[in-house]
């Protein structure tokens, strides 16, 4: 999305992603046939999550409201549905899996790593890391982020009993303080901790469900229904700073004037 530079550039890079899927399912230790056919899924959603986000967040902006909720629903909502339906079918067919437990399981994990890794890498831009040559603003980056892995670890690794509310008031500092950049890095860190605490049988994901399914399942619930709209907060702060800032210019021409 980043550094496209035409359909042969798409075109040898998706072949590069479809070899790189393809090599980790057979690592995995998944059969030949069930390799290809998630390979074939993996692909059909990452080029319909790129066409969609292309179509409709053509900026790849996510500095404003409507751009973040554009990329977030055409890439982390409606891209993984054909993809998570055709792996679904697959499983039913070799294996005789529950269709509405893996397209669940499917769509969960994958909106969820669209929404907050993809987010995250689009973020990456150089006004959002200019910020960051400011040595105080460098310093309480640091600070918050630190204080968000501990709080992470203490609330999905060590605690016994659930406490993810705990995180929401850092979270919402992070996006007031650290805008859409702090935010995005916030929620990779929660996201790492929530999810890998509740896979790895840590945290109170473990001691109240039994199934690493159904933990990792409800680990990524809460993350995406819980904290991504967050990410919102932060995107309508950044707007109305690009506003002011907007307004501030026009006042100084129109003074010049």
């Amino acid at each position: 999305l980043r550094t496209s530079r035409g359909p042969i550039y798409d075109l040898a890079y998706g072949g590069l992603i479809a070899l790189g899927i393809l090599v980790g399912e057979f690592l995995v230790g998944n059969p030949p046939l069930l390799s290809v056919m998630f390979t074939v899924a993996n692909m059909v959603e990452i080029v319909l999550a790129v066409t969609l986000a292309r179509r409709f967040a053509p900026g790849l902006n996510l500095s404003t409201v409507e751009g973040c909720a554009r990329f977030l629903l055409s890439a982390a909502v409606i891209a993984p549905i054909p993809a998570a339906l055709f792996a679904s079918l697959c499983l039913y067919a070799m294996s005789g899996a529950d269709i509405a437990a893996s397209f669940q399981t499917w769509w969960f994990g994958h909106a969820l790593g669209l929404a907050v890794i993809g987010t995250f890498g689009l973020a990456l831009t150089r006004a959002h890391l200019s910020v960051l040559r400011r040595p105080w603003k460098l310093v309480e980056t640091i600070g918050l982020l630190s204080v968000l892995i501990g709080a992470s670890l203490t609330v999905f690794w060590l605690a016994s009993v659930p406490m993810s509310f705990a995180v929401i008031p850092l979270l919402i500092l992070i996006a007031a303080r650290l805008r859409t950049l702090g935010i995005a890095a916030a929620l990779l860190i929660v996201t790492l901790a929530a999810v890998g605490g509740a896979m790895l049988g840590h945290g109170p994901f473990a001691l109240s469900v039994a199934g690493l399914a159904d933990r990792a399942m409800l680990a990524q619930v809460m993350v995406l229904l819980g904290f991504m709209p967050i990410l919102l907060v932060a995107a309508l702060l950044e707007e109305r700073d690009l506003l002011a800032d907007r307004a501030r210019a026009g006042q100084v021409r129109a003074e010049r004037a």
